[in-house]
């Protein structure tokens, strides 16, 4: 009866695994089947099982040999049988030994089987195609470090996962037997267990043989060195010494194996501590003799061809030589004055206080900015608290203030939708985890349908959820949502490209989207410097492109870069019905394209440690190395706009030398074609000095430390053709309410100044009517357009300016 018990738990538990594996192959095959990528969910499917049953019976093979040759040490097996209070010795019979180890090898064949590497990885060292570049010291094309390297590593870790618990299972299974005791004084070993194990100990020195290689062949992405720079020392002394410690290795070997075979125990120690010991010393021991033969004046000759071969690699990876240094007729601001509309005078994250109810968190918080004729709006985008999946916009007027220094809702735009103040049951938003039942008339949405019991039962098993078996949503066409998080959601349709950390809202008339920029990313490839992105190490960067998903339906769309690098081109040529290219979006929605900030910010942080030009720079971005206070400079990144033929939406980084003077600006822009430009400083200034500069003009214009509550923002440089300008806000902040616009203070044509307004601390004329003014005539201008929607019986209008002046007298946080 305890064996049938048994057997019943046991085959329930299979069972339930096996279900929850198949349901959840099948309700992924109908998510990927909705959103337009089944050739994707194949593939994956198909590299997945291929390495699963590849692994695994090469694991079960090698398991099997081994377990076979333990059994063949085996004369008989006796296992004591009882009989009421009789025991009798019952030997298994040979049949039962090879069934046992048969089985034993099929356990841990499935058990080697779970993959040591990414499907993508398996899938692109298929496809990638050369990069038509050599490696200058390994001559070797630039695709094998980053197709190919990566997998010769996940087999390497595979047969050492392999080789250390199959030999684990032998030592155990041979320290059950005879074959192997520890005596009193000596330690015991049968002829026929020292030649099993004389052949797993080759077996390992072979895998170390592998190891010498993959290091020899990494050698150019990590190097010895402690900045991790491939130089003359790993050229031409430490990758010949661990070219010739693996072919040394290879010959111990088969020394330790015929040593250990013959039993002479000493030749074969010497062996395995030459190995083990000898190779590691002296590769640590390498370096100071090396220094010691070498003067320093040698060492720098040496070290130079490599140090340039390091900047123009590292400057090709992070894409460098990318950045536009010439703007186009038009492009930048001729004026301070010109570029005034679209420099704003809220930081994001005050704007964010000013709305009741919002959070800071990153996770939990955006702005959205728009640039229309009267300006630049700032949309907060808020979840609404206490009503899941329903988020909130508030349209900001950002360079306006009210009387008391509030924020200021913004107008709603001529001709355009006003925005919403709300949306209810959205399919796809950041941080978005419990499944979401939808009904869809239509039959348009992307989700899998969650019509029939079967589906049901298949969805709700994948999402872990058996309530939704007892839904009844007939006559609705309910399809269920998952994977709503904007990132998974992200990740699963482009699981070969590494989203960027910045989450971007932007609003097409009155639909809201999502965009994360896309970027192929690789930490194998060679000579690069290595730079932390996206929470991981990386030795190759490069746009790929941008993921705009839409909250309400949760569609997405990858429009891929319009120059792609040789790994997007090698996915592009295997998925081409994954993406759509630039120049297919909607007019609309193409110009509201946010600036890719995490790409300027990889280029300026390449750019600070390659330079430009033919010789190296030594530059520090001064990325987040501003003055501002905690909490005013948090939140999502500030942006301006620019004018001109093509007005867009920008972001700038200041980029500081060695001697801390600013020698331009790294510039984000977005819009219908998104790139990085470079503008140079017109006249060298200290970083430092500039600060403090701000800091002076503020407290001498009494909108600085002097204020209760004294908080600064962020430092926002603005490019116009007659030089950069900086301009920095300053706010009364207090713990229990919005946060009150004190003044700014800004630095123009070498003039530091501040005031309660942008056109103060520029240097521009200030309207007269003073900081009301703008408040009072939009105002105006609402109650004017309510009369003319009047006349004309507009109602929608009529109650779209209503709605908007009743936000705008009650103004956000009141």
């Amino acid at each position: 009866m305890r064996r049938w018990l048994v057997l019943l738990a046991v085959s329930s538990a299979l069972a339930l695994l096996g279900g929850r594996a198949v349901a959840g192959v099948f309700a992924d095959w109908l998510w990927f089947d909705s959103m337009g990528a089944l050739d994707l969910y194949r593939s994956q499917l198909a590299h997945e099982a291929a390495w699963r049953a590849g692994a695994g019976l090469a694991g079960f093979a090698f398991a099997f040999l081994n377990l076979y040759a333990v059994r063949r040490s085996i004369v008989s097996l006796v296992l004591p049988r009882r009989l009421g209070n009789i025991e009798i010795g019952e030997v298994v019979s040979a049949r039962a030994l090879l069934a046992g180890v048969a089985v034993t090898a099929a356990i841990l064949g499935v058990a080697l089987s779970a993959p040591t590497v990414d499907w993508t990885v398996l899938a692109f060292a298929r496809i990638a195609q050369p990069f038509r570049e050599l490696d200058p010291f390994l001559d070797r094309d630039l695709s094998y470090g980053v197709a190919r390297l990566p997998l010769e590593f996940g087999l390497y870790e595979w047969a050492g996962r392999a080789m250390l618990v199959v030999s684990a299972v032998i030592v155990v299974l041979y320290a059950l037997t005879p074959s192997l005791r520890l005596r009193p004084g000596h330690f015991y070993i049968s002829v026929y267990c020292r030649r099993h194990l004389a052949a797993l100990a080759a077996l390992a020195l072979l895998l170390l043989a592998w190891s010498s290689r993959l290091d020899n062949l990494a050698l150019t992405v990590t190097g010895p060195e402690p900045g991790g720079g491939y130089g003359a020392f790993a050229h031409r002394v430490d990758g010949p010494f661990l070219a010739w410690a693996s072919i040394l290795t290879v010959v111990a070997a088969f020394i330790v194996y015929w040593t250990m075979w013959h039993g002479q125990a000493r030749a074969a120690t010497l062996a395995v501590l030459f190995v083990c010991v000898g190779v590691p010393l002296g590769r640590a021991t390498l370096p100071y003799f090396t220094g010691r033969m070498l003067s320093s004046a040698d060492l720098r000759d040496a070290e130079r061809p490599y140090a340039n071969a390091r900047t123009l690699f590292t400057r090709r990876a992070f894409g460098v030589d990318a950045i536009d240094t010439a703007w186009a007729p038009g492009g930048l601001p001729q004026t301070v004055a010109e570029a005034l509309p679209g420099i704003p005078a809220w930081d994001p994250a005050a704007l964010l206080r000013s709305v009741p109810g919002a959070s800071l968190r990153r996770d939990s918080a955006w702005v959205a900015w728009q640039r229309d004729p009267d300006g630049l709006r700032a949309i907060a985008v808020t979840p609404v608290h206490g009503q899941p999946d329903t988020w909130a916009a508030a349209p900001f007027d950002a360079a306006a203030e009210g009387d008391r220094g509030q924020a200021l809702s913004a107008l709603p735009q001529r001709g355009a939708p006003p925005i919403p103040a709300s949306w209810d049951r959205l399919v796809a938003y950041p941080g978005a985890r419990a499944p979401l039942v939808v009904w869809d008339t239509a039959g348009h949405l992307p989700a899998p349908s969650f019509v029939g019991w079967g589906r049901r039962i298949a969805l709700a098993w994948r999402v872990r959820t058996p309530a939704l078996l007892l839904r009844d949503d007939a006559g609705t066409r309910p399809r269920l949502a998952f994977r709503r998080d904007v990132l998974e959601r992200v990740h699963a349709l482009a699981p070969f490209l590494t989203p960027g950390p910045t989450i971007t809202p932007l609003l097409r008339g009155d639909t809201l989207y999502w965009a994360v920029d896309l970027f192929t990313t690789s930490a194998t490839y060679p000579l690069a410097e290595r730079i932390f992105f996206a929470g991981e190490t990386r030795t190759y960067v490069h746009e790929a492109g941008t993921a705009l998903v839409q909250a309400a339906t949760g569609r997405v769309l990858l429009v891929a870069a319009r120059n792609p690098d040789a790994i997007l081109r090698a996915w592009m040529r295997r998925f081409p019905d994954l993406f759509t290219s630039a120049e297919l979006l909607p007019a609309a929605l193409a110009a509201a394209r946010p600036p890719s900030v995490d790409w300027a910010g990889i280029q300026a942080t390449a750019l600070a440690r390659s330079g430009r030009g033919p010789a190296p720079a030594s530059t520090r971005a001064a990325v987040a190395t501003d003055n501002a206070d905690a909490g005013a400079g948090d939140g999502p990144p500030s942006l301006f706009a620019i004018s001109g033929a093509r007005p867009a939406l920008a972001w700038s980084t200041p980029m500081v030398n060695a001697a801390g003077m600013v020698s331009g600006l790294v510039v984000a822009v977005g819009g219908e074609r998104p790139r990085t430009a470079w503008v140079r400083a017109a006249g060298e200034q200290a970083w430092m000095d500039l600060l403090d500069r701000l800091q002076r003009a503020a407290d001498s214009a009494g909108v600085g430390r002097q204020r209760r509550g004294a908080r600064r923002g962020r430092v926002l440089a603005i490019p116009t053709a007659a030089g950069i300008a900086y301009v920095q806000s300053h706010y009364e902040w207090t713990s229990d309410g919005p946060p009150a616009l004190a003044g700014v203070a800004g630095v123009a044509r070498g003039q530091a100044r501040a005031g309660t307004s942008r056109q103060a601390a520029l240097g521009l004329p200030v309207p007269r009517a003073g900081n009301g003014s703008s408040w009072r005539s939009a105002v105006s201008e609402l109650y004017q357009r309510m009369a003319d929607a009047l006349r004309r019986a507009d109602w929608p209008a009529f109650g779209a300016a209503f709605e908007a002046l009743g936000r705008l007298l009650r103004g956000p946080g009141r």
